[in-house]
C-alpha cells in the first residue's frame, strides 16, 4: 500500500527530472505529462480503484465552454472530471475556468474549478 506522501514525493522527482534535464529540453507543461499520468493511477491506488479503472484521456474538447483541458478523466468509462494542466510558475487560478469539476494544476499546487469562477487552491509550491 502506497502513502499520499510517497505518491506526491514519487510525481516531484519524476517532474524535476524532466524539467531539468540538461541534455534536452520541451515546453515545461508536456513535460508533466508523463508524471501527471503516473500520479493519476498512484492516486486512484490510493483510493483503493484499480489502476485500470481508470483514464486519463488527453485533449478532450468541452465546445460549449470553447475549451480544451488537457485531460478528460475517466474512471470505468463513465466521465468523472477534467484536468488542466500549467507550467510550473505558470499559477493555478480558478477564476479563469467557470467549469464544474476542472481541476488546474501548476506544479504541486492545485485549484478545483467551481461553477461561477470560484474556486479552493490546496497544495504547496517550491
Amino acid at each position: 500500500m502506497v502513502d499520499f506522501q510517497k505518491v506526491v514525493s514519487r510525481f516531484g522527482v519524476a517532474a524535476k527530472a524532466k524539467l531539468t534535464n540538461p541534455g534536452a529540453t520541451g515546453e515545461p507543461e508536456d513535460q508533466l505529462r508523463a508524471p501527471l499520468e503516473t500520479l493519476f493511477g498512484d492516486l486512484a491506488e490510493l483510493c483503493g480503484l484499480k489502476r485500470k479503472w481508470l483514464a486519463a484521456v488527453g485533449e478532450s474538447s468541452l465546445s460549449t465552454l470553447k475549451t480544451r483541458p488537457d485531460y478528460a478523466i475517466t474512471l470505468r468509462k463513465v466521465l468523472v472530471g477534467y484536468v488542466e494542466v500549467k507550467a510550473p510558475g505558470k499559477g493555478a487560478d480558478p477564476q479563469s475556468r467557470s467549469a464544474l469539476g476542472l481541476l488546474v494544476g501548476a506544479g504541486l499546487v492545485w485549484s478545483k474549478g467551481r461553477g461561477g469562477g470560484s474556486g479552493v487552491t490546496c497544495g504547496a509550491r517550491g
